[in-house]
């Protein structure tokens, strides 16, 4: 296999090794203890949307929201939505007044109680939506493709004629 084969190839199973860590984690999540928090901030924050073209990149808008949660008497402040979608409660808003809209239509209100869930062994580990998502398989789905492509590269690789030697 080509050089650019195996790399894709490397690639592609440690993406697939961190994704399945990932959804391995997401779903244990759903079996996490419960605590009640409540919400100390949520807004609406820009970003620009991840498009492969520079030029058709655009400011995108989505909600984040900060979170406090007491566990064995210790308060504890997060971000963390979920297991693949990081601090992102909701996004993909290209108007701010979509996304406010959609805020203040949400569960998400300041000083509003939610339920937290707590990873058993690290207080600090938490999500307040538990369980597997399509973002959670992102990487194993990602590391497939780099595989088949390092594959592909190298039945193409095949294909090529081979150098002739220099004349001596």
């Amino acid at each position: 296999m080509s050089k650019g084969g195996w790399v894709l190839v490397i690639l592609g199973g440690l993406l697939i090794g961190v994704g399945a860590w990932m959804l391995g984690t997401a779903y244990a999540s759903t079996s996490w203890p419960v605590v009640e928090g409540r919400v100390i901030e949520s807004k609406v924050a820009t970003r620009f949307s991840q498009a492969s073209d520079p030029a058709r990149r655009r400011l995108e808008y989505y909600i984040r929201i900060t979170y406090a949660y007491t566990v064995d008497g210790q308060e504890y402040q997060s971000s963390r939505y979920s297991l693949g979608t990081g601090n992102t409660v909701e996004g993909g808003f290209y108007e701010r007044a979509e996304a406010r809209e959609w805020l203040q239509q949400s569960p998400y209100q300041l000083n509003h109680p939610i339920d937290v869930y707590v990873a058993p062994k690290n207080p600090t580990n938490t999500v307040i939506s538990a369980g597997i998502s399509f973002a959670t398989w992102i990487p194993v789905i990602l590391g497939f493709v780099f595989i088949a492509c390092g594959f592909l590269v190298k039945a193409l690789a095949k294909q090529l004629p081979k150098p002739a030697k220099p004349a001596r």
